[in-house]
């Protein structure tokens, strides 16, 4: 065996042994810090994605999110950190910023959770309690929603998806009504508008849910403030 093959074989055990362990931080961790993976997919749902990629050097795990204001980047870091043992690299971009983080072992194991891409997402397969339902919705409206006086509000091409989100916030006692904007040119995908209208389930859902986006929680307290 040349040099070349005994370093090529060096990296490969090095690296075996580094997902093995990174395996084991997550199934030690998996029930305790469930709530902080369901705020990972609230937000990979909304803002950002997951990939797989292959090339001739082999296939590439990586993932991305990106929010639009810097309150948003502390409670995804915490999440990867305690449930993945990975800390992102964040980069500030023109109007917002990038998050990624290279990880074979936590890219399989968000996948399990299903597809995530703006058309096929569905809520989380593994809501192990109720404190993750609401990470996942508080995760998803940070990214999604706005707040537009006296409303809440978010658009998305995922009707199946938004039907489970309008669904999921019943549990909660906050009412929601979803609208179809068909588009007119057919090449474009219909948009589904989600709103919270009734002042009562806005209360709910600010009491319940709540943001991490600190500008919409500040509009929502501003809001309660003038009533």
């Amino acid at each position: 065996m040349d040099r070349k093959q005994n370093n090529k074989l060096i990296a490969i055990s090095r690296w075996k042994k580094v997902h093995e362990n990174e395996e084991r931080f997550i199934k030690s961790n998996s029930i305790h810090n469930n709530y902080l993976k369901m705020r990972l997919l609230g937000y990979l749902a909304g803002d950002g994605y997951v990939s797989v990629r292959e090339d001739k050097t082999g296939p590439h795990y990586g993932i991305k999110f990106f929010p639009d204001h810097e309150s948003l980047i502390k409670p995804f870091i915490e999440a990867s950190q305690k449930a993945y043992n990975k800390t992102p690299i964040v980069k500030k971009l023109k109007n917002h910023y990038m998050l990624s983080v290279y990880s074979k072992s936590m890219v399989l194991d968000i996948l399990k959770e299903g597809d995530l891409r703006s058309l096929a997402w569905r809520l989380p397969k593994k809501f192990n309690n109720k404190e993750g339902k609401k990470e996942w919705l508080r995760a998803f409206f940070d990214s999604e929603a706005s707040v537009v006086k006296n409303k809440i509000t978010m658009g998305a091409v995922n009707e199946a998806g938004m039907l489970q989100v309008q669904k999921l916030l019943k549990e909660f006692n906050i009412e929601s009504r979803l609208y179809k904007y068909a588009q007119k040119n057919k090449k474009w995908n219909d948009v589904f508008f989600l709103q919270i209208l009734r002042k009562e389930s806005v209360r709910n859902y600010f009491n319940e849910i709540g943001f991490n986006h600190s500008l919409k929680t500040e509009k929502l307290k501003r809001y309660f403030a003038s009533r």
